[in-house]
């Protein structure tokens, strides 16, 4: 493996996205990731990658993600180079199988669907399962998963038709982080309503007073926020250093692309 450099392991990420980063940390110090580079539409470091790397971790939004790609499919080494194992998180097939057209480094590049279905060959595709697997389990939040998702549904059709788009042209994991958002708001709505006694007591503010630039009221908040442990729509929620401690489910697959059939 060292003979091949298969033991040399970077990691590429959106700064926009560098949070996802750290909740991996322990798993970087496991199997030793040595290369860790941020990436925009300007610069994919694929040349040093394509020299030193062969496992290549990536968190990067959709689009950046296809851009990516495409350029490995145009930038890839000639035969006879060891292989590369690219492992993308929060990703779907039908994100990365898209015709694609952009610039990069003033100059255009393009790749058809099929092109990009060559280039994910063998990519591994993480995906994080963010709500419950008992869609009618109770909740703190008073609603259980089923009957957030048919109130979601209802808004979304009315807003879809508001705006005319069809279900097709709307980003097809949305409704999959929308319980985990609802959590969120009920995280901050809690920590608040929890927070507002010992804001006026120790600050003398009320809520509507608060603002964020006050680092004494906000570290009450972050307090409350820290102290909370409720069942929400994605599980159990409570946090440890800052980060939410909660049990997920990952899916894991990979692509195997095969020409006779695409």
């Amino acid at each position: 493996m060292q003979y091949n450099g298969w033991d040399n392991v970077a990691a590429l990420y959106d700064p926009n996205r560098k949070y996802f980063l750290s909740t991996f940390h322990e798993f970087y110090d496991t199997v030793n990731v040595s290369y860790i580079s941020p990436v925009s539409e300007n610069n994919v470091p694929l040349a040093d990658i394509y020299l030193n790397y062969r496992i290549i971790f990536v968190f990067v939004g959709a689009e950046l993600a296809r851009n990516i790609l495409c350029l490995a499919y145009h930038f890839q080494p000639p035969l006879g180079y060891p292989v590369y194992q690219w492992i993308f998180h929060d990703r779907t097939v039908d994100q990365l199988w898209q015709d694609v057209a952009f610039s990069y480094a003033g100059k255009a590049y393009s790749c058809s669907k099929q092109q990009m279905m060559q280039s994910t060959d063998g990519v591994i595709l993480n995906l994080f399962r963010l709500k419950r697997e008992n869609a009618s389990a109770e909740t703190d939040v008073g609603l259980t998963l089923r009957d957030f998702y048919v109130a979601y549904q209802k808004q979304l059709s009315d807003h879809l038709e508001e705006v005319n788009l069809t279900r097709d042209q709307y980003a097809p994991t949305a409704e999959d982080w929308a319980p985990l958002y609802y959590d969120a708001v009920w995280a901050m709505a809690l920590s608040l309503t929890r927070a507002q006694s010992d804001l006026l007591r120790q600050e003398n503010l009320t809520l509507s007073e608060y603002r964020y630039g006050n680092p004494r009221a906000t570290a009450l908040i972050r307090h409350q926020l820290s102290l909370l442990d409720f069942e929400g729509l994605t599980g159990r929620i409570s946090f440890r250093n800052e980060t939410r401690d909660t049990a997920t489910t990952v899916d894991m697959y990979q692509i195997a692309y095969n020409q006779s059939n695409a």
